[in-house]
């Protein structure tokens, strides 16, 4: 018979001290032990591996942090107690930040009473620069059309986590940390998110959080304060650090009072991305629906002889002129509203256009399942629904990319599942 290599014999071992440990634990805590032991040694081990390895330079984690991931709400106390354990550690810091991303990569309802212990510590700044992160969506462009984590369909305990966010806000007194803590709560479409920002529209007074008060608001069809959004970004246009946030409600609100701040700013580039991307431009269009101007002077120019007409008459404006389009050169018509304005009419102001006039022609079929994807957020569900419905009853009538893309936002169903296992390793293939 061979002899037992190190590996198993260390394995033996490490299963022997833990049973001494069982024996000697309460009966309870004896079990969670047993049921546990894979994620208390990946935990354990990983104290041993060298922590600059932890994350790679694209976001991918280490293989045993990959395990716990997977182990998902089964690794959660072990995770919990080795950061316990070996926070304040200098030479465990590394460690522990990627540990607190492992619990911000899983969302475990079960850990918001350690979290609100946390914060309540000195341990607080740890939560915000080491947890929140991994619950933020971008303030930046896709506001409105990335619904954040509240629209992920791993997402468990949803009631519990808006409380959680609601609460930290509510204690929080850094203007900044509340910014954050509302930008994660802008995700939820829940009857309890929406009572929190309306709520808010009577008590923010930092300019930042009335922007993204006034944003969900009107994502959710709510009325809004135009004088105070109009003041807002009065106040928040003279920072450089408000980049996003403005460029981020301006896209939600689709407000006149943006227009001159996206005029100035048309030739700054978005940072790290490749190639340059302007989003004052992108986002200009989409608040006017001006598809063909380019260039500061031009954009003036326009302005000055439309900035009295509102937002509403430049769409009908635009929709009259398509139309017009449509009726002179149907090709040209549908080549255009691909290549442009799919993109950038992605708001319920063009759905009567869609309804109405596009899809009862079968040739825009594919182009109008763009649409939907662009303009989709989960509160539109049932505004979309009726157009996705008509598209989705001849899908071989649509594009390979079109039907990809009503599959991905659920109006065609299709037999795949995937497994958390593979979510988690899809997620940290990062290139």
């Amino acid at each position: 018979m061979k002899s037992q290599g190190f590996g198993a014999r260390l394995s033996l071992m490490r299963s022997a001290v833990l049973a001494v440990v069982v024996v000697l634990l309460p009966v309870s805590t004896a079990t969670w032990a047993v049921e546990n032991r894979e994620s208390v040694l990946l935990v354990n081990t990983l104290q041993e591996k060298n922590p600059e390895f932890m994350i790679d330079l694209h976001g991918n984690v280490h293989a045993s942090l990959l395990r716990l991931e997977i182990l998902r709400f089964e690794a959660t106390t072990a995770v919990q107690d080795g950061i316990d354990r070996m926070e304040g550690d200098p030479a465990r810091t590394e460690l522990v930040n990627a540990l607190y991303q492992v619990l911000g990569f899983v969302k475990d309802p079960a850990s918001t009473s350690w979290l609100e212990r946390k914060l309540g510590s000195q341990q607080r700044q740890a939560i915000y620069d080491h947890y929140l992160p991994y619950w933020q969506d971008h303030i930046g462009l896709g506001f409105g059309n990335n619904e954040g984590f509240g629209g992920w369909r791993w997402l468990t305990g949803r009631d519990r986590w808006i409380s959680f966010f609601i609460d930290a806000h509510r204690i929080e007194p850094s203007p900044d940390r509340r910014v954050e803590l509302m930008n994660i709560l802008k995700g939820f479409d829940d009857p309890a998110a929406m009572e929190f920002f309306m709520s808010q529209s009577d008590t923010a007074r930092d300019p930042r959080e009335i922007l993204l008060v006034e944003a969900y608001l009107h994502q959710h069809e709510m009325p809004i304060d135009r004088v105070r959004i109009a003041a807002a970004v009065d106040i928040l246009k003279k920072d450089a650090g408000n980049r996003d946030l403005l460029i981020g409600t301006a896209d939600a609100l689709r407000n006149e009072a943006f227009v001159p701040y996206l005029i100035d700013t048309l030739d700054v580039a978005a940072e790290n991305i490749t190639p340059l991307q302007y989003n004052s431009q992108d986002v200009l269009q989409g608040t006017t629906y001006q598809l063909e101007i380019k260039g500061k002077a031009a954009w003036n120019e326009w302005f000055s002889k439309h900035r009295n007409e509102g937002r509403a008459q430049w769409v009908q404006s635009a929709m009259n002129a398509f139309k017009e389009r449509l009726a002179r050169d149907p090709a040209d018509a549908k080549a255009w509203f691909a290549r442009k304005a799919s993109y950038r009419w992605n708001d319920v102001d063009a759905l009567p256009l869609i309804r109405d006039v596009l899809l009862p022609k079968t040739t825009f079929q594919s182009e109008i399942a763009g649409w939907v994807n662009m303009s989709y957020t989960e509160f539109r569900r049932p505004q979309l629904k009726p157009i996705a419905d008509q598209l989705a009853r001849h899908p071989e009538k649509l594009e390979g990319w079109a039907k990809e893309l009503l599959i991905e936002r659920r109006f065609i169903s299709e037999s795949r599942h995937v497994r958390w296992e593979e979510y988690v390793k899809k997620s940290n293939m990062r290139v």
